[in-house]
């Protein structure tokens, strides 16, 4: 993943928090449909960015009991 801004500020809960914001929006009619694009571009770059920390934080799980298994 490339470093970006939202790497550097923002942490997996809050990115979580702003992707079930965005979820909200959307089912309660809340978002207009100009607002929907934008809403979903950002979303999918939450998206990746908490897959990121979700699989970064399982590789160091897998390290952590490979080691103690050594």
């Amino acid at each position: 993943m490339k470093d970006t801004t939202m790497e550097k500020e923002m942490t997996y809960e809050q990115a979580a928090a702003r992707l079930e914001q965005l979820v909200t929006l959307v089912e309660t009619g809340e978002a207009g449909v100009d607002e929907l694009a934008a809403m979903l571009a950002e979303a999918r770059e939450l998206l990746a960015f908490c897959r990121g920390r979700l699989y970064a934080a399982g590789e160091e799980v897998r390290k952590m009991v490979d080691s103690i298994e050594k």
